[in-house]
């Protein structure tokens, strides 16, 4: 017997489907039945089959009971999509499948999806069968901005000015829409952004009285909302939803990205609000009906918290792979020397096996120049990162390792559009 899923096992023996397919000993039709157990003898939950044992008592047209045993086997019609992060994609659970992956790639991008087939061949009624999995792997990092970048017009980003980013991102034809219908703000141009972000202040709804405002061009007073008297939003929930949006809209990858897959740590008020399944995308829209006035304080300052984490988590790009070693400064002590300047940068750590301290003397080119550090274990996995100020010549940061478990890890200084200069180092048992 084959059904399409394990959903319909109990429905399809309490139904008569079944009924003209078996007989008694007499080759009398069976007229009636009851079901005396059902017991799940078997389940391998990625592929195969699951079976059923049934066990029967049948009534012929005379009257006559029998007790008939009987194998159901239900086949797994289709195989469950997943996204998985880059070196975690899971190895196939299905021993009596002939499997393939077909690899696709992304132009332009490290991620990649894999088409995985699975060819089962049994004697049972089923048959030779064949089914097909996709499985999204995520390789590349994701992008986020806070609100000082989208209102700074002279903000860069891929060689682009944040005033001509939010041209190509929002316009009279794409309008960007905070709120719900009834009680929103529209905005049709990136002027508008740039005169309002960044804001402050408390984190509120939309005024009652907003109706369905539309700003753009000259004319980009968002009143009712208040601002401050340079014009910048005096909402800051309202502000951190803007540059959300926008986060969204520079980097779709984040915006479908399911919520358990992010760095983002959301509370449970939040989490109660969104189905099991929800993406980043339906954040967004849960935001927007708190900022419609569909949602209690408590709500609205755990929905302000998750969005202000993202637009500041993935801040000028990070890696899908979380902090999950460690999640507090590590830099004790940041030390400018005077050196002068030399040829080239250059890097050097001591001591090196470290224990507790890792100190890293930098030696710089240029002056006044923001660096990202970032320690990066031999499986690629960021394990911290931060950015400081450097000046031209030799620079000093000692960093606290203590909490890094033992071996071999990279550290990396990175200079805007250079490549990162790196120094292998050991961490040891203290």
């Amino acid at each position: 017997v084959c059904l399409g899923s394990v959903d319909e096992i109990e429905p399809w023996i309490e139904s008569n489907d079944w009924q003209g397919d078996a007989i008694t000993s007499c080759n009398l039709e069976i007229v009636n039945y009851e079901i005396l157990s059902i017991d799940q003898v078997h389940e391998d939950q990625f592929c195969s089959r699951i079976q059923y044992h049934v066990l029967y008592s049948v009534y012929d047209e005379c009257g006559r009971m029998h007790c008939v045993p009987q194998v159901i086997t239900i086949p797994v019609e289709s195989m469950e999509d997943m996204t998985v992060l880059c070196g975690q994609v899971p190895e196939p659970n299905c021993q009596e499948a002939e499997i393939t992956d077909e690899i696709v790639t992304e132009e332009g991008s490290d991620n990649y999806k894999i088409i995985r087939h699975y060819y089962i061949s049994s004697s049972d009624v089923c048959g030779e069968r064949e089914y097909t999995q996709t499985i999204y792997v995520l390789c590349d990092e994701l992008c986020t901005f806070t609100q000082g970048f989208w209102g700074n017009p002279n903000g860069r980003y891929d060689g682009q000015t944040t005033a001509e980013i939010l041209d190509s991102l929002v316009s009279e034809e794409d309008p960007l829409i905070m709120g719900i219908p009834g009680r929103s703000l529209t905005i049709e141009d990136g002027d508008c952004i740039l005169r309002l972000l960044p804001g402050g202040g408390p984190k509120n709804a939309l005024p009652d009285d907003t109706g369905d405002l539309t700003i753009s061009g000259a004319n980009c007073d968002p009143s009712p909302t208040p601002t401050f008297g340079n014009g910048r939003l005096r909402n800051n929930f309202l502000s951190q939803a803007i540059a959300f949006s926008l986060n969204l809209r520079i980097d779709p990858t984040l915006a479908h990205l399911s919520l358990d897959l992010t760095c983002v740590p959301l509370d449970d008020i939040v989490l109660s609000e969104l189905e099991e399944d929800a993406t980043v995308i339906d954040l967004l829209e849960l935001v927007n009906e708190a900022l419609g006035g569909n949602a209690q304080g408590t709500l609205r300052r755990s929905l302000h918290e998750a969005i202000t984490g993202f637009n500041e988590y993935y801040d000028e790009c990070e890696s899908y792979i979380c902090d999950e070693i460690l999640t507090d400064p590590i830099i004790t002590d940041r030390s400018i020397g005077e050196s002068g300047s030399v040829g080239e940068n250059h890097l050097h750590l001591f001591p090196n096996p470290a224990e507790y301290d890792l100190n890293a003397n930098y030696t710089s080119t240029k002056d006044d120049q923001r660096v990202i550090i970032r320690i990066v274990d031999l499986n690629g996995r960021i394990l911290y990162k931060d950015i400081i100020q450097v000046t031209e010549g030799e620079n000093q940061v000692v960093l606290d390792i203590e909490q890094l478990p033992q071996g071999m890890y990279v550290l990396q200084f990175i200079h805007q559009n250079e490549k990162p200069i790196s120094e292998k180092f050991v961490k040891g048992n203290p």
